[in-house]
């Protein structure tokens, strides 16, 4: 009885780490969300991306000549992404969820979906 209550715990402590969205890497899903840039591209015709740089993150949307940039350094834990701003005094809070190719990134209730680039 035993041997089939391990065997069940290791089969859905399994499933769990498949189903996740994150890589089982050291980091978790902070190491998967800054080993990679993510971009998309609206119906709008506006573009959104998202690279990091060693400690800096650059959060960018560019719709025809206008851009607004969110840059600087950042802190990622599993499931929130913040980025200083120090010269303008302001910090910016994102969640996130990595799901395979694909990142779904939240602010103040909006939701839009980056891919892996």
């Amino acid at each position: 009885m035993k041997k089939f209550v391990i065997l069940l715990l290791s089969f859905l402590l399994a499933a769990v780490l498949l189903l996740s969205g994150c890589e089982t890497a050291p980091d978790g899903c902070a190491h998967e969300l800054t080993d990679h840039s993510w971009q998309a591209s609206l119906e709008s015709g506006a573009t959104v991306s998202l690279d990091f740089s060693g400690e800096y993150a650059c959060l960018k949307i560019q719709s025809g000549d206008e851009a607004v940039k969110i840059s600087g350094k950042y802190l990622a834990g599993e499931s929130e992404l913040v980025i200083f701003m120090p010269e303008i005094y302001q910090n910016y809070g994102f969640e996130y969820t990595p799901r395979g190719n694909f990142l779904d990134l939240s602010y103040e209730g909006k939701t839009i979906t980056l891919k892996k680039s």
